[in-house]
């Protein structure tokens, strides 16, 4: 008996490659594409902070120096003490101080007087006879270790919608005023604390709008791999569906020769059955005559 062909698959069970390939793909260019530019731009918020950190520190220690060197040695010398209250005191050490900061990127400076706990000298006279917030970076400067950190821990946004617009980021950097140091020591003790504020907005939101653009560059490019992988795949996909046609072929032809073989054997059979009795009533014939 002949096989019967086989039935066409339905189309629920159908597997296609191509749809298969293009949503898995999709989905998992997609998922890493926002994280890759997550990493990214933590990266450039930490390289940032990093580098505003170290600007201010230097910024501080040549402050204490100007300081140091323009205002603490001439006023002790002039009034034999130093009394920020008096006017004239004031004045000095404001000159001293904004012709330090003058031309750098400095939102304002506070000097504390530790052994009152309070602000000493502000660029902001607001601030004058403000107590001292007791954070963890001013007890490392009078421990005489300096220490940055943004004012409201911004650093915990790891991710900003590009619909949202970024708060304004300030960096507070804590710097030890240092006098001379002693006979035969490495460093001078500690008599008061520089606060410098720096303005990272602009920057902060330069670095939101390159993680969208790195967003953006990632699923571009993944797309692009992504198009060429599937018409490779498009195209193996042809080449076993035509493979696949020319089996069918194959066995359509195996098909029908198996039949024609069949056929002829059944008419083989038949002449053999019809010859036999011709062949008896030609011996017959020949007996009797």
């Amino acid at each position: 008996m002949v096989p019967p062909r086989p039935e066409k698959r339905s189309e629920k069970k159908e597997f296609r490659l191509v749809k298969f390939f293009a949503y898995a793909s999709f989905t998992v260019l997609i998922l890493f594409s926002f994280p890759f530019s997550v990493v990214v731009s933590q990266k450039a918020k930490g390289i940032l902070t990093r580098s505003y950190g170290n600007y201010a520190l230097l910024l501080g220690q040549n402050l204490n120096h100007q300081v140091f060197q323009n205002f603490v040695l001439p006023t002790i010398t002039r009034y034999g003490e130093i009394r920020l209250r008096d006017k004239e005191q004031y004045r000095w050490m404001d000159i001293v101080v904004r012709n330090t900061i003058h031309s750098f990127r400095i939102d304002r400076v506070n000097i504390y007087d530790i052994r009152n706990g309070v602000i000493a000298y502000s660029t902001d006279r607001r601030l004058l006879g403000k107590k001292a917030e007791e954070t963890e970076g001013y007890k490392k400067a009078i421990r005489g270790e300096y220490s940055s950190r943004l004012l409201s821990g911004e650093e915990k946004e790891w991710y900003l919608p590009p619909w949202s617009t970024p708060d304004t980021k300030k960096l507070r950097t804590y710097v030890p005023f240092r006098g001379p140091a002693p006979a035969g020591g490495k460093i001078g003790h500690v008599l008061g604390v520089f606060e410098l504020i720096q303005d990272m907005t602009p920057e902060y939101r330069s670095i939101a709008r390159f993680q969208y653009l790195i967003f953006g560059l990632s699923i571009l490019i993944m797309g692009l791999i992504f198009v060429a992988l599937l018409l490779i795949v498009r195209k193996e996909e042809r080449i076993i569906e035509e493979r696949a046609r020319e089996q069918m072929d194959l066995e359509s032809q195996l098909h029908q020769a198996e039949r024609l073989a069949a056929l002829g054997q059944m008419c083989a059979g038949v002449s053999h059955e019809i010859r036999n009795p011709l062949g008896i009533i030609r011996s017959t014939a020949e007996l009797m005559g």
